[in-house]
């Protein structure tokens, strides 16, 4: 690992330019990688128990709507990385949420329905709300045990959430009552699609604090859940500073960039 770690800063990049981090995300707890450079960033989730048959007010993604989603996010996300904040000295690093990392999970969704069902899952998301106040979600179905198990850690992470109106978070006005409101309709589409395909729970990695607060005025029963040992996020960075939680923000720290 000491070795990979002197190599990686130019591994697969031109002359001029090199890698700002590594990224890794460790199932064996965080003292190994720890030891090698890798810090441990904050790594909780939210779950929500799944639901067969729930309705929800929320529009279904499908594969092709997902590339024009994507790009929108993407554009949204690197608007708010550029945009300078005054109340912290710290470098935000952020995975991109293109369509490519999207796409690598839904490949390998796709290939386990063929093998398991014969069928691949047709919805990828869901969306609410009208331009320039939507909440969308795509996500993922993941199979580990039989889904016959009445008990079982089949799970439907969500990749991606995005809350397009970011401004509106965190004051009261019709526009946040909006943003609960959709995010609960997103919800409950995910705990119904979890549900029809036997998924014992759905799981939100990394949600920021205004999004954990629209969950609870919502009122949507979940757990929240603090990972120790599986799942734990971990950065090697390769610019100034510790590279530790008090020098580097990582930005939207969420399933899709898990590999």
């Amino acid at each position: 690992m000491r070795e990979l770690a002197k190599v990686l800063p130019k591994w697969q990049t031109n002359r001029t330019e090199g890698c700002v981090a590594s990224v890794l995300f460790s199932d064996i707890g965080k003292r190994f990688y720890e030891s090698f450079g890798w810090h441990a960033f904050p790594s909780y989730h939210i779950e929500f128990p799944s639901s067969a048959g729930v309705s929800s007010a929320a529009t279904p993604l499908y594969s092709a709507d997902l590339a024009r989603f994507c790009k929108e996010d993407e554009a949204l996300a690197l608007k708010e990385m550029a945009t300078p904040r005054s109340s912290t000295e710290k470098k935000r690093f952020m995975i991109v949420p293109d369509h490519d990392h999207i796409l690598w999970h839904h490949s390998k969704e796709e290939f386990a329905g063929d093998i398991l069902f014969k069928a691949q899952p047709q919805v990828k998301g869901a969306i609410t709300g009208e331009p320039g106040n939507r909440i969308w979600a795509t996500w993922t179905h993941r199979f580990y045990e039989t889904p016959s198990d009445s008990v079982n850690s089949n799970t439907l992470y969500i990749l991606r959430l995005v809350v397009e109106n970011q401004s509106a978070l965190g004051h009261l006005s019709s526009e946040y009552d909006l943003q609960v409101t959709g995010l609960k309709a997103v919800i409950l589409a995910a705990q119904g699609e979890a549900g029809e395909w036997g998924l014992h729970t759905v799981k939100l990695w990394g949600p920021s604090a205004q999004v954990q607060e629209l969950i609870k005025q919502a009122g949507i029963v979940h757990q929240e859940e603090h990972r120790v040992e599986e799942g734990i996020c971990c950065l090697l960075w390769y610019g100034e500073g510790s590279g530790k939680e008090d020098s580097v923000e990582w930005i939207g720290n969420e399933k899709y960039a898990w590999c």
